[in-house]
């Protein structure tokens, strides 16, 4: 994993360095989406967790969008007794961006959001439940990346993000969801709007 985020780091630079700066890219009514693994890390419950994700985006204009995006968890990597049995999350909000007209796009974003959590519980007795009721939690996050428009179709991207809310249920203590999470991958893009 460090190895291909080390190996990401170097390589879109160089691309970067290598377009023609007097190329522009425009951004207005530009759709894009994708679809990845990402993968978080929850210090306060010591989980290292794997989701499949997806996003949304479509640019108003030069410098800011619209963004949705979701998060099916799939599974805690490093823990498999993980209190944690579900947590899908769906987020919405808006990014700035900098740098507009040229290839490479660094942003900036702020996303509330809602997560379907599900955790495992304590058996005192044979009698006592095993998990905690599913539930809808509130969560806020903010989040930076970059995006690298190779072509007129696809793009390279990677984000990272701070997730932060609670498992609220009947379980006798509420579960942090706070995440650090980094998603990286290829996505498509089309115009919406003629230029």
């Amino acid at each position: 994993m460090k190895k291909l985020m080390i190996a990401i780091a170097l390589i879109l630079p160089v691309l970067a360095m290598g377009q023609n700066v007097n190329q522009e890219y425009t951004y207005r009514g530009l759709i894009r989406a994708s679809s990845s693994f990402a993968t978080g890390n929850m210090p306060k419950a010591d989980l290292k967790n794997v989701y499949i994700s997806g996003d949304l985006e479509y640019y108003i204009n030069g410098n800011i969008s619209i963004r949705s995006e979701s998060y099916l968890f799939l599974n805690s990597l490093n823990n498999p007794d993980s209190p944690l049995l579900q947590n899908h999350q769906l987020f919405s909000g808006a990014s700035y961006h900098f740098r507009p007209d040229k290839l490479l796009d660094l942003y900036v974003g702020f996303q509330p959001g809602i997560a379907y959590s599900q955790t495992s519980l304590p058996q005192l007795e044979p009698t006592d439940p095993s998990m905690s009721e599913a539930t809808l939690n509130p969560l806020i996050s903010g989040m930076v990346g970059v995006n690298y428009f190779a072509t007129k179709l696809f793009h390279l991207f990677i984000n990272t993000r701070y997730v932060s809310g609670k498992h609220l249920s009947n379980a006798p203590t509420p579960l942090s969801l706070n995440e650090f999470r980094i998603t990286f991958g290829l996505g498509i893009n089309f115009r919406a709007v003629k230029r």
